[in-house]
Parts: C-alpha cells; structure tokens; sequence
C-alpha cells in the first residue's frame, strides 16, 4: 500500500520530469478512463507544478487545472523512457504523460473493468 512518503518521493521524480514543460502526449490507455477526455483538457498546457499532499498527488497544468491522483492500495506512478520495459501493463496506466525526448511519467490503479 502507497504511503505518504511514497506519494512525495513520486512527486519529486515526476516534477524533475514534467514541471515546466507541455507534454507532447497524454493518454489514457484504461478503457474505464477513456471518456474522462484528459488528453483534450490538457492539451497545450504547461505543467507547473507537481505536489503532494498526504497521499495525494497533484498535477498543476497552466490555465489553473489540476489533475488530482490518489493511489488507493496498489497504484503506482512511474518514469519510463522510450524503449524501457514497463514494470506493469500499459494498458493498466489510467494516464500517461510523454515528452518529446521520450521520457514519460505514468499512473497505474487497479481498475475493474
């Protein structure tokens, strides 16, 4: 189970990755998050900060939207770049943020489809 170290340690690492930059993709590979339409939301928009709060991450994109995460009992976020195995199924990820260099930053829940 995430505690709130784990959540601040995801932040930090997620915020060297993103914050400051527009992501070239987002995605929501899970068919249970594919109407939630995050992809269109975000698009174009900055990052500008990453934070924690608890066990609650936040993505704070420009135009004052945030994307709130909380990992339940076996979510996970990770940092990938292109070409690195995936320590679980993409198709789990309920979002996936990429660059243009490769590096991308993904969330996994456990999801009943």
């Amino acid at each position: 189970m995430p505690e709130g170290d784990t959540i601040h340690h995801a932040a930090e690492r997620i915020r060297a990755a993103l914050a400051g930059h527009v992501p070239d993709e987002l995605a929501t590979p899970h068919p249970r998050h594919a109407g939630d339409r995050w992809p269109e939301l975000l698009a174009g928009r900055s990052i500008r900060a990453v934070d924690a709060h608890g066990k609650h991450l936040f993505l704070r994109f420009d135009g004052g939207m945030t994307l709130h995460s909380h990992l339940r009992m076996t979510g996970a976020w990770s940092i990938q770049r292109l070409g690195e195995r995936w320590r679980r199924s993409p198709s789990r990820a309920w979002l996936l943020v990429r660059r243009a260099d490769g590096r991308s930053c993904s969330s996994t829940v456990r999801c009943s489809s």
